[in-house]
């Protein structure tokens, strides 16, 4: 909201943030060294025709077959990709904090897609098939696009044409009535389409800077058509797009709107409570009157909740919270006060700049290069559709995203009292998109522990809200759901290793320092500054790589079932030979036969129990993302750096695991200072298929008086 009161143009040129990196490269002479070296090399390499590097199978710019068969546009991209790829690395290694590493990685994404060999109409082989077919006629066409697009904001490429969809034609058509306007809002009751409905209603609130039908887009997409049609109650709230005169609009005459859409609908449908569902800042708002009306004890009123791509939690929020500093968010306000008005067509292209390569380039090809017309999709015009913000509601926006007040209990108010958004103790949803780059899931997620009752999370394919619009039957749809978000200081991340469950496959081979940066850059993305780690098996090796890089990052480290890597005391020969195959992944049966003698403990006793273990919870991967495990694992040790560790250390083992042998613990043990050891009866992977016995030691752990490396060392515990 910063960008959308300033303009997109400021974030691409980060000036301090470029400074600070300036700064750090210059004190790293080798890195850039290095780097420049590698850009050299591989662009010779392109040059005399031996590169094999490839553009992404999902990246649609190099689609034409042009693009790889002809040996000088193969070049210009292979030239395009490598420079793009040695200023991100760059970027990487100046080892820059969050918030300039997030601004600068946006520049640097900004300038590389806008110099993509696509987007020039000289090169671009598509286009000049376009001018060839078209007789011309693409020229033409495509100049009178750019200059339609240019005469009004927001001035970026169409994403769809103004006339696609007609609003009550074939959009928001699903039948109804409004019930009650008010001087803010207009709240729309659908009528029922079922012989019966359900006693309580729903009440949507959508986002302030679009319009109602989010929820009714075309027929077979639309939420409100469903819901009826599944025998809710449904009832939308439509706010009055504001002007200059309402500029006093802020927080709490929004939540006074709310409330009284909440009385209207219960009112109408005669139900003692109502289900409420929000959507972006309509969530926001959403979360801030329920924790109002909690703290006045009328909470009562409502059955339950949802909110959508929602942002609570700013901390480390992506792109927008990076943005935001004093400075930046004086100018945003006094901006729009001095309009009386945020202007929803600039959010929209600060919105589409966040994504260059998809929501602006793609579309200067098809509109301008090619002179095509846009394809008709309801969520893009929709998204066109742009409202305003009045001036006091985005004041206190900008406020709550700069101090995180709705993480701490009573900074925010309304209407004069406290926000506890954790009062909000009736159960609720929460609902992330994989690929939303306006709220990422991470945040979301995040967001979802604020609240004080059982509290669903969901992760929607699709970005911002697209990640809502997944009707069923869509196969190319999907989601995901976790139970109780629970308590947001214990928050648990599973990292798989590149080519491993669902981490993509690497672009080359990885080492284990390799992992432990990635796994910084994951802590980064998720906003966690430490952590405690915890590696079993193979994975223990990744965690003590990461203790030893990036060591004030880890709080307290657990290894469970592991050695030292290739420097220790080996398995058996028939154990080695077994591990060394992916097949117990993929082939239960042989799973089930060689169970007992790779992992000893409960699977000697109960293999079966094993094999749905490890379906469960082995997510598997690619051949050629096992070998690049395998090779990252090839000749690493951490005899040497294990002395060096600093964090508190629990050591589990098992004295029945024949793939890791109890003298690797007491060899670990040994050498970490203050480490404890615990051993336990059972084998490889008895913490996963025994946790009820091996839990509580690792959470006592976490939670134990943290020792010093000069403290004396605790027995060795047997259980």
């Amino acid at each position: 909201m910063v960008d959308g009161a300033l303009g997109p143009g400021h974030r691409l040129i980060p000036v301090g943030s470029g400074a600070r990196l300036a700064g750090r490269l210059l004190r790293r002479p080798g890195a850039v060294a290095s780097r420049t070296r590698e850009l050299t090399a591989e662009l010779a390499e392109v040059a005399v025709g031996r590169s094999t590097r490839t553009s992404a199978k999902r990246d649609r710019r190099f689609t034409d077959p042009a693009w790889s068969s002809n040996p000088v546009l193969r070049r210009i991209v292979q030239a395009y990709l490598a420079a793009g790829g040695s200023a991100r690395a760059l970027l990487a290694d100046a080892g820059l904090d969050w918030r300039d590493r997030t601004r600068l990685e946006l520049a640097v994404d900004n300038v590389i897609a806008g110099l993509a060999p696509s987007n020039n109409p000289l090169v671009n082989p598509s286009a000049w098939k376009a001018v060839i077919d078209s007789g011309g006629g693409s020229i033409v066409t495509g100049l009178r696009n750019l200059v339609t697009d240019l005469v009004s904001a927001p001035r970026i490429p169409a994403m769809v044409r103004p006339d696609a969809y007609e609003v009550g034609v074939d959009l928001a058509v699903t039948p109804g009535a409004v019930v009650l306007r008010t001087e803010t809002f207009e709240l729309i009751r659908y009528a029922p389409q079922t012989a019966t409905v359900a006693t309580r209603p729903v009440l949507v609130v959508p986002p302030v800077i679009n319009k109602y039908y989010l929820v009714d887009l075309a027929p077979g997409r639309s939420l409100a058509e469903f819901l009826v049609q599944g025998g809710q109650q449904v009832l939308v709230v439509s706010w009055r797009n504001p002007d200059a005169r309402h500029r006093e609009w802020d927080l709490d005459t929004y939540g006074r709107a709310i409330e009284d859409a909440l009385d209207a609908a219960l009112a109408v449908t005669g139900a003692d409570a109502a289900t409420l569902l929000g959507f972006c800042s309509g969530g926001t708002l959403q979360s801030i009157t329920l924790a109002a009306l909690a703290h006045r004890g009328q909470l009562g009123k409502v059955a339950g909740f949802a909110v959508a791509v929602c942002v609570l939690d700013q901390t480390r929020a992506g792109v927008g919270a990076a943005l935001v500093d004093d400075t930046t968010a004086k100018a945003a306000v006094a901006a729009s006060r001095a309009r009386g008005y945020l202007d929803g067509r600039t959010l929209a292209e600060v919105f589409a700049w966040l994504k260059p390569d998809d929501l602006v380039w793609s579309y200067w090809v098809n509109n301008y290069l090619l002179g095509r017309d846009p394809a008709r999709f309801d969520i893009l015009f929709w998204n066109a559709d742009t409202t305003r913000m009045a001036a006091g509601l985005h004041r206190d926006f900008i406020e709550l995203a700069l101090t995180n007040a709705l993480v701490s209990p009573g900074t925010a108010t309304m209407s004069g009292r406290p926000v506890d958004l954790s009062d909000i103790d009736v159960d609720g949803y929460v609902v992330a998109g994989a690929t939303d780059h306006i709220c990422p899931w991470q945040s979301c997620y995040r967001s979802a522990g604020l609240f004080g009752g059982t509290t669903r999370f969901v992760l929607s394919t699709g970005g911002h809200i697209a990640a809502t619009v997944n009707p069923p039957g869509n196969p190319r749809s999907s989601f995901q759901a976790g139970e109780d978000v629970g308590d947001p200081a214990v928050t648990v991340v599973r990292f798989d290793p590149p080519g491993a469950g669902g981490s993509p496959l690497p672009g080359r081979p990885y080492r284990m320092r390799g992992l432990a940066l990635a796994m910084t850059g994951l802590l980064d993305t998720l906003g966690h500054e430490r952590v405690d780690v915890l590696g079993i098996s193979w994975g223990g090796a990744v965690a003590q790589q990461f203790a030893h890089t990036a060591g004030d990052r880890c709080r307290r480290l657990v290894l469970v079932a592991t050695g030292t890597g290739s420097l220790m005391v080996p398995a058996g020969p028939g154990v080695l030979a077994t591990m060394a195959t992916p097949r117990r992944h993929l082939d239960p049966g042989f799973l089930r036969r060689v169970a007992p003698g790779i992992y000893g403990g409960v699977a000697r006793d109960d293999p079966e129990r094993v094999v749905a273990i490890m379906r469960r919870h082995s997510r598997g991967g690619s051949w050629r993302g096992y070998a690049c495990q395998l090779l990252a694992g090839a000749g690493w040790t951490s005899l040497a750096f294990l002395p060096r560790l600093r964090q508190p250390t629990l050591v589990l083992a098992g004295d029945d695991d024949p793939i890791i042998p109890l003298a690797n613990a007491h060899i670990m043990t040994t050498l970490i200072p203050g480490a404890r050891l615990h051993v336990y009866r059972g084998g490889h992977i008895d913490l996963v298929a025994a946790p009820e016995r091996l839990a509580p030691v690792v959470e006592e752990f976490l939670g134990h008086r943290t020792p010093t490396p000069d403290s004396p060392r605790p027995r060795e515990d047997l259980t």
